[in-house]
């Protein structure tokens, strides 16, 4: 489902945030990147969905060399894998409905499908209430299930999360952890960033680590 031969991701300053990166993640698996602050966990998501480009090496996505594709091949490329990101990365002139709906509407989805999956999958997070709220007057928490519910509308078949629970309480987090099993469970191959150990032990999933940049334990 992912591979990456020989990465390698330099920076104009000359700085490496990634060296060396060769793994694969199965097609259904549930794996945790982890390592310290500045190791290289976001940088090795952003690659994946081809938010930057490697220095150097091979991303094999889905089939697909994305080191290699067209531009206009992009967008098909990321109907099929949603993002969490570790700053929700959310329009906050619109409302939670929107946000969530945003995915679907750019896909041409007809009105009346987008309102019946916006609404199923912000009841799945916990949400539906919410729905007319704008993002600013939600808690941090709320802004994150927001963000969830947006990668998972589309249904992906690979889902990259960057610190997902990293502004959750322990209960939510509960919550968010168990709505990735599930997702997982049903077929999405789920990628988590993350620097929690407490996550790490409680959810006993394969674990990629990083240390300045390259793999040190997978």
């Amino acid at each position: 489902m992912i591979q990456l031969f020989h990465i390698y991701k330099h920076y104009l300053k000359g700085s490496a945030a990634l060296e060396d990166i060769s793994m694969q993640v199965e097609k259904g698996e549930f794996v945790f990147i982890t390592g310290p602050s500045g190791a290289g966990k976001t940088t090795l998501l952003k690659l994946m969905f081809l938010a930057e480009l490697p220095t150097k090496g091979q991303i094999i996505v889905n089939g697909y060399n994305i080191t290699r594709l067209r531009k206009t091949a992009l967008p098909f490329l990321r109907r099929n894998i949603g993002v969490v990101f570790q700053d929700f990365k959310l329009l906050y002139d619109r409302t939670v409905f929107d946000n969530v709906a945003l995915t679907l509407a750019v896909l041409g989805i007809p009105k009346k499908e987008i309102k019946k999956k916006v609404w199923e999958i912000l009841k799945m997070v916990g949400l539906q209430h919410k729905l007319n709220a704008l993002p600013i007057r939600l808690s941090g928490g709320e802004q994150q299930r927001v963000s969830i519910a947006r990668a998972l509308v589309n249904e992906p078949a690979i889902l990259l999360a960057d610190e997902p629970t990293g502004n959750l309480d322990p209960d939510l987090t509960v919550d968010v952890m168990k709505l990735f099993e599930e997702i997982n469970i049903k077929g999405t191959t789920v990628v988590v960033a993350t620097h929690d150990k407490n996550l790490i032990s409680t959810y006993r999933k394969r674990v990629i680590t990083l240390e300045h940049g390259r793999i040190s334990e997978k």
